[in-house]
């Protein structure tokens, strides 16, 4: 009667039964799949020259394509240090799902990269550049 009872590890929502009521349990046969919404892992793939974007710890923005007006927020969390099938790079990004559990497991979405490194520019039409390449020029008019 002690073993009747089946506790999982953490709390989640069952995904799938893969027993029926009355068959046997056996030592590593599953009997029930669970997901933890809270906690979400988004996962892209990267082409190798592009790896060097990707910093420890980098916060970046990603939209789910089924709330396409709502931000969710991702932290870097793994690169996996083998390559794919055609020379890309699993990167792994934690997202805190909402409250109201929006995301679910196996939806897709997209993920903005910010590139900034907080310093300003200011972006220049080559038409508006004098001289050569070796040594280019802006004329500033000042009022």
């Amino acid at each position: 009667i002690n073993k009747t009872t089946i506790r999982a590890p953490f709390d989640g929502i069952v995904t799938a039964k893969l027993a029926e009521a009355g068959g046997f349990a056996a030592p590593g046969l599953p009997l029930l799949q669970i997901t933890d919404l809270s906690q979400m892992k988004f996962n892209i793939s990267v082409p190798e020259k592009n790896l060097a974007i990707f910093k420890e710890d980098m916060v970046c923005n990603i939209k789910a394509d089924a709330y396409s007006d709502t931000l969710f927020s991702g932290t870097l969390s793994t690169i996996n240090s083998k390559a794919n099938f055609g020379n890309t790079f699993s990167v792994q990004f934690e997202v805190k799902n909402n409250g109201k559990s929006k995301l679910m497991a196996g939806m897709s979405g997209i993920l903005n990269i910010s590139e900034s490194d907080g310093v300003q520019s200011i972006i220049i039409p080559s038409s508006a550049i004098v001289g050569t390449h070796l040594n280019p020029k802006v004329y500033v008019v000042v009022m």
